[in-house]
């Protein structure tokens, strides 16, 4: 059952060209916590999160080309987190914070405040707290955010 959701939602992300295969890490928590791909590393940092905050499910992912190259110049650049100014990023995400590390110590603190976190050089860690279409929402609506902004300034 759980691979089916893993592999919906992955296949969902390459059909809007978010991310390419191979590239994404799904987890969903229920008695113990499931993994789209269970030898992972980044499974131990991010089995963490379940922990600490109040979440079911999760999505850490590298996007694909073009978001990825827009995504981590502006990580690289930004002093804090990332400012869009696009009504629905303001609305919704507020910002999008930046860390420099795939931590549960890094990530625990930023997201019992935002909905998403984008690890320099690695990707971006999302959540839900009910099911995974939640951290697939955001997942692409920071990709869009990062788009826009990137366009925007210059």
């Amino acid at each position: 059952m759980m691979e089916q959701i893993f592999q919906t939602y992955i296949n969902k992300m390459i059909g809007n060209g978010l991310i390419e295969n191979g590239n994404a890490l799904l987890g969903l928590a229920d008695a113990t916590i499931d993994w789209s791909c269970p030898d992972d590393p980044a499974c131990e940092t991010l089995a963490a999160l379940f922990d600490h905050l109040n979440i079911n499910a999760l999505i850490f992912a590298k996007p694909a080309e073009p978001y990825w190259t827009i995504i981590d110049y502006l990580a690289q650049n930004s002093v804090g987190p990332i400012t869009p100014n696009d009504c629905e990023t303001r609305t919704f995400l507020h910002d999008l914070p930046v860390v420099d590390n795939l931590t549960a110590e890094a990530l625990i603190p930023i997201l019992k405040f935002r909905k998403s976190a984008i690890v320099k050089n690695h990707g971006i860690v999302t959540y839900g707290t009910i099911s995974m279409e939640q951290p697939f929402v955001t997942f692409s609506s920071v990709c869009f955010a990062c788009f826009v902004k990137f366009f925007s300034d210059f």
